[in-house]
Parts: structure tokens; C-alpha cells; sequence
């Protein structure tokens, strides 16, 4: 419990790793530190973590996630390419869900907190054809195109993402 960071691709392509538990003190991840730990199916974030970089965990073969409560940024790629990640219960500290943050997942249902400020293009690009996002902020920016995004948006009337969802196709209902 004494590491505080891991480093850049520390762990990237370990095949083999199956399970890792994570210091309680961690408070940083690098870029890509997992990614393509394709038999990774198992971790825990602790809640000490603040920060997780770029692809951090793309391409890993874990089904659930639960973000860290301190945590404001799910950064770019954090989550690509992790086919069988269904189940996703984010934070209520969260502001910024960046590009394929969830890109290629396999989730199908979302609450996108209201303290959420950003949803980058592409965040969900090609995750499930049922994808049900509800996005609970009035003021949440979707940068929504039709082409990075299948599935509905349920979201309140008159809010920015009902007005972005609308203008760019996306099939959009009240919540």
C-alpha cells in the first residue's frame, strides 16, 4: 500500500495478468499502464485515485468498473476497446468524459451524473446498438454525431444534450 504512482505502460501487453490488486494509497495511473492486459478481468480502483491516463485500460478483458470518487476526468481512451465492460457506475465528481473514454464497449446502459460538463465526441463510438445513455444535467455539453453515437439519449427537456441529440439525429426521449 505504499505505491503512490505507476508509470507509463508499466504493465502494457502482459497477457498473462489476470488480476491486479492496486495499492490503497495510489493516486496516479499512467498512460496505457494496462492497456492490452487483454486477459486482465479483474481490478479494483482504489478510492485515493485521482487521476487515470490516456488508453490506461484499452484493450482489457474486464466487465465492470466502478470510478473512483475523487476522480473528475475519464480520460481519453481510458476504457477503448474493453469488449466485454457492460457495467460502468461513475462518480458524482465527475466533469469531463473525453473521446473513447467507453469507444467500442460493451455497456449498455449509462447515468451520466448532472455535475457532468463534457461528453467528448466519440466517448461512446460503436458500444452496443442498444446503447441507453440518460444524462441527468441540464447543462451537460454532448458533442453528438450521429455517426459516433447509436442508440437513445434520455435527458431533460430543453436541456443542451436534448438540443445537440436533436439537431445531429440522435434518437432522444425525456427522462
Amino acid at each position: 500500500d505504499s505505491v503512490r504512482y505507476i508509470d507509463d505502460k508499466a504493465f502494457k501487453r502482459c497477457r498473462q495478468l489476470r488480476k491486479v490488486k492496486l495499492s490503497q494509497a495510489l493516486y496516479r495511473l499512467g498512460e496505457e499502464v494496462f492497456a492490452e492486459c487483454v486477459n486482465l478481468n479483474a481490478v479494483n480502483l482504489p478510492n485515493s485515485l485521482l487521476r487515470m491516463g490516456e488508453n490506461c485500460f484499452s484493450q482489457v478483458g474486464i466487465t465492470s468498473v466502478t470510478i473512483p470518487k475523487q476522480m473528475e476526468t475519464i480520460t481519453l481512451g481510458c476504457f477503448s476497446n474493453c469488449r466485454n465492460l457492460q457495467n460502468v457506475v461513475l462518480n458524482d465528481k465527475i466533469k469531463t468524459i473525453r473521446s473513447w473514454a467507453f469507444g467500442y464497449t460493451g455497456i449498455t446502459k449509462l447515468v451520466i451524473p448532472e455535475q457532468v460538463k463534457l461528453v467528448e465526441s466519440a466517448a461512446f463510438m460503436k458500444c452496443s446498438q442498444k446503447l441507453s445513455l440518460a444524462i441527468l444535467g441540464v447543462e451537460t455539453k454532448f458533442d453528438a454525431k450521429k455517426s459516433y453515437f447509436s442508440g437513445v439519449i434520455y435527458c431533460l427537456p430543453g436541456s443542451e444534450v436534448q438540443k445537440a441529440a436533436r439537431l445531429n439525429g440522435i434518437q432522444v426521449k425525456p427522462l
